[in-house]
């Protein structure tokens, strides 16, 4: 069960990143191809970007989603 949990929240995250990469490459190849190849400039990217922004709060669920699982693995 909790091993169930990590891994939809892990396949959550990766599945959000290329969201919000396709997003960014409807803005600018030069956006995409920095949310591609470094995870953490998507995170940068939807913050000052509104259409990405819904996709971030998303993303925060993910986060915590993950943050429950390794915490209830731990117990």
């Amino acid at each position: 069960m909790i091993t169930a949990i990590i891994l939809i929240s892990l396949f959550l995250i990766c599945a959000l990143q290329l969201v919000i990469a396709i997003h960014a490459f409807r803005i600018s190849t030069r956006e995409g191809l920095l949310c591609l190849f470094f995870p953490l400039y998507v995170y940068f990217f939807a913050r000052k970007t509104d259409s990405a922004r819904k996709w971030l709060l998303t993303l925060y669920a993910a986060l915590g989603l993950l943050l429950v699982g390794v915490i209830l693995a731990a117990v």
